[in-house]
């Protein structure tokens, strides 16, 4: 609608203007509006890396009462090129959110920074239980993002080999050869997952198993 057309015209437009939108668009960020909010805090994350001055208002926008807010505040600050140190204490905290979609981002966020997400290794451990599958595969994924420095994650992904969901078992095992480059217990897993129905998931496998190397030759 014109409504609708008139704000992606305005983000585009701030977007373009580069540095110089930065301080306008912080100011935005306290309108009582929160189509208004998303519409700063989407075009901050379109600046990316030239937002740093915004950092800390949108830190604080992860306290913002809509949950969608808080979305767009992880994606905007992932872009923005602050320091590991900066962001990762904030992205932990929001995996602990109580809406699914912001735990979510906020894992994604999370693993996106690697070996260096090491101080998340134990909150991302509790999340493999999590209620909901999708929180729990991506807390594996994000383990196996950190790769070696997630030790300490090894019991809780040994665990989740057992999960109720092929998607989290086969995450999770993915996530063990990265972290310990052995494929002990890991091929009955990806054979299991060959049997679903999902093929992406049958690819995923596929390409676990594929990864093992020697030990999973003959299933192969």
């Amino acid at each position: 609608d014109k409504d609708q057309a008139l704000a992606v015209a305005a983000r585009e437009s701030l977007s373009q203007a580069g540095e110089a939108a930065v301080r306008p668009l912080i100011q935005v960020l306290k309108h009582e509006s929160a189509s208004v909010r998303f519409l700063a805090i989407s075009a901050l994350a379109d600046l990316g890396p030239n937002t740093s001055d915004a950092v800390p208002a949108l830190l604080e926008t992860l306290r913002d009462e809509v949950p969608e807010l808080r979305s767009a505040a992880i994606v905007a600050l992932s872009r923005s090129g602050a320091a590991v140190d900066t962001l990762l204490p904030a992205f932990v905290r929001a995996t602990g959110d109580k809406i699914v979609t912001v735990r979510l981002d906020a894992i994604n966020a999370s693993a996106a920074f690697q070996a260096d997400a090491v101080l998340a290794t134990v909150p991302l451990a509790r999340l493999l239980k999590d209620e909901e599958q999708w929180v729990r595969s991506s807390a594996a994924f994000a383990l196996g993002q950190i790769g070696s420095a997630a030790k300490e994650a090894m019991p809780a992904l040994r665990e989740a080999l057992k999960d109720s969901s092929a998607h989290v078992r086969v995450t999770a095992g993915n996530a063990l050869w990265k972290i310990t480059g052995k494929s002990d217990g890991l091929v009955p897993v990806f054979l299991a997952a060959l049997k679903e129905s999902d093929l992406r998931l049958r690819n995923y496998a596929t390409q676990g198993l594929l990864q093992l190397g020697p030990p999973a030759y003959p299933h192969v």
